[in-house]
């Protein structure tokens, strides 16, 4: 019997927030820019720049964002047939889980990964440690994957999978506003 599971990316597919990642001069200190999750999605990063997530890392930037109601209600009725993961590219599983918490997400704990938390073990870019995620549940036995996601090298990378393991299946939907 095939494993199914339901995975969900958090900002901007299940919330939006005013998290912003600002983009600073590396020699200067000076802030470049100051960009939504998905203005970085095409944001190429120089050499020159340094990358502050600290927005991310905020529980109250969090939980004030707008939850997108229709992913939501996907996330649910997929609940009631499958487990349901997350996949994030946030940093503090503690902040992910208490959201997790207070908006009453059927989200299994056990199931949530923070691809960006330096104990992860997980290196890259994050379409890169996002797959490493996917990797960690297929070892759990999971093998047919529904996948939302905003970030299309996040959802390519993951299909990625099905041609390195046998009987894996990955059912991909870009989350657009």
């Amino acid at each position: 019997m095939k494993k199914t599971i339901c995975i969900f990316d958090l900002d901007d597919t299940l919330v939006k927030t005013d998290a912003k990642i600002k983009v600073y001069q590396k020699e200067t200190g000076d802030l470049l820019h100051s960009l939504t999750p998905e203005q970085y999605n095409g944001f190429e990063n120089h050499q020159g720049h340094t990358l502050d997530f600290e927005d991310f890392n905020d529980l109250q930037i969090l939980l004030s964002g707008t939850l997108m109601e229709k992913n939501v209600k996907i996330l649910i009725e997929c609940s009631k047939e499958h487990p349901i993961g997350m996949i994030t590219a946030r940093s503090h599983l503690k902040s992910v889980l208490e959201f997790i918490r207070e908006k009453k997400l059927p989200i299994k704990e056990g199931l949530v990964f923070v691809v960006n938390d330096e104990k992860s073990g997980m290196v890259g870019n994050v379409a890169e440690r996002k797959k490493q995620a996917f990797e960690r549940l297929i070892r759990m036995g999971y093998c047919d994957f529904i996948y939302y996601d905003d970030n299309l090298d996040n959802l390519e990378s993951a299909k990625s999978l099905e041609n390195e393991y046998d009987n894996i299946k990955i059912e991909l939907h870009h989350v657009k506003d």
